[in-house]
């Protein structure tokens, strides 16, 4: 599932999560797959793999998926004596649990855990917080962690792995269905790449989390931004480079749907994408943190269920905007989309963090920012309308 989807669902669930009952949402077989974990590590056997699969059910509910393939509603008793309640499940000896997966319409995101499981505090709305790599008061912030995201739904399975807030363990998924099988996840020796890679740079050097001698992680750069060990303004001169460009070029987007809109930079120092008979649509100039997060100054509104072609076109151009700020080619070009792989983070400052999870990613698919899926080529996002079986590796790192 793309990021934006699986976040909307999350705002959506965590307003009815009060909702949640008892009743346990059984699985059928026509709206059910077998899914499969499988550690490949080759790691002594006396090292646990854990993995939980939670997500937003039926009419909101926040589900966990049990051992024998029936969704339980989460709950705010499930909480332990740690405030946490333990939804994973332990792959053993033999190193792989097939299980059956039913429907989860809502999205929802499977977790792996080496070590040890990972803990889930459920609100009083019962709502399970997400484990979190980047703050070390979390008491998950110690355990070697990952994720990927999905939706499962009547059109079929959509998933992807996702480095947008973190990237711990090199996960692949093989999504199986009547058009074959389709594969996205980290290539062979590119964890340790990636990590090198960040560790060569001075300012992005402090995103790699080492915990008791192990790199348990590199966080993205807004989290390193937020921890106070990401500079704030590295990206600044190229922001004003740009918003210094449009000032006297205008920068074009047709927008699918909508239109030719071309916007440039007004007297009051607003990008101001225009189209006549048309609202303005408006961007003030972003911070470094805003870029990288694709929020705050590019933050796309929440439309609901009716948009306006105003609410429609800002989202389309938000995202196209976060991407080309992303990978730096606002310079290169006067229209977004830019979808020319071969000039992605040739700027001097850049993400570099996202350039190196797709260097080191199957097909150069990845996630390193969130709308890295404007030009979709590029987004580790599969999908299968008739999908007959998903298996998750780690493979040997």
């Amino acid at each position: 599932m793309r990021r934006a989807e699986f976040l909307a669902a999350v705002t959506a669930a965590s307003v009815t999560g009060a909702r949640a009952s008892a009743r346990l949402i059984r699985s059928t077989t026509r709206s059910s797959i077998p899914l499969t974990v499988v550690d490949a590590t080759q790691a002594p056997p006396s090292r646990d793999v854990f993995f939980a699969v939670i997500g937003v059910g039926q009419n909101g509910t926040w589900v966990h998926l049990r051992r024998d393939g029936i969704l339980a509603p989460c709950r705010q008793h499930d909480n332990g004596p740690s405030g946490y309640a333990d939804y994973s499940l332990r792959l053993g000896r033999r190193r792989a649990m097939e299980v059956m997966l039913p429907r989860i319409p809502g999205g929802a995101r499977l977790y792996v855990s080496i070590g040890e499981p990972l803990g889930f505090p459920v609100s009083d709305q019962n709502v399970p917080g997400s484990p979190s790599g980047w703050t070390p008061e979390d008491p998950n912030y110690r355990i070697l962690f990952d994720w990927v995201e999905f939706t499962y739904n009547e059109n079929g399975w959509g998933g992807n792995t996702t480095m947008v807030d973190m990237f711990g363990i090199p996960l692949e998924i093989a999504l199986r269905g009547s058009t074959g099988v389709a594969r996205v996840g980290v290539v062979p020796g590119g964890r340790e790449r990636i990590f090198t890679s960040l560790r060569e740079h001075p300012v992005f050097s402090p995103l790699v989390i080492v915990f008791d001698g192990e790199i348990r992680r590199a966080i993205s750069p807004f989290h390193g931004i937020d921890n106070g060990v990401f500079d704030a303004r590295y990206l600044q001169p190229y922001i004003d480079a740009v918003w210094s460009k449009y000032r006297s070029d205008d920068l074009k987007m047709d927008a699918p749907g909508y239109g030719r809109f071309e916007g440039r930079v007004d007297e009051s120092g607003r990008l101001v994408f225009m189209q006549p008979g048309q609202a303005a649509i408006a961007f003030v100039r972003p911070a470094t943190r805003d870029v990288f997060a694709c929020a705050g100054a590019l933050a796309p509104r929440n439309c609901g269920p009716s948009p306006s072609q105003e609410c429609s076109v800002q989202g389309q151009i938000a995202a196209a905007l976060g991407a080309a700020f992303n990978r730096t080619t606002l310079l290169l070009g006067d229209e977004i989309p830019y979808c020319r792989s071969e000039n992605f983070y040739r700027n001097s400052a850049t993400n570099v963090y996202s350039a190196a999870m797709h260097a080191q990613s199957r097909g150069g698919l990845a996630y390193g920012f969130p709308f890295d899926d404007n030009c979709n080529e590029f987004s580790s996002f599969i999908f299968e309308s008739n999908p007959t079986a998903v298996r998750v590796t780690i493979p040997p790192f």
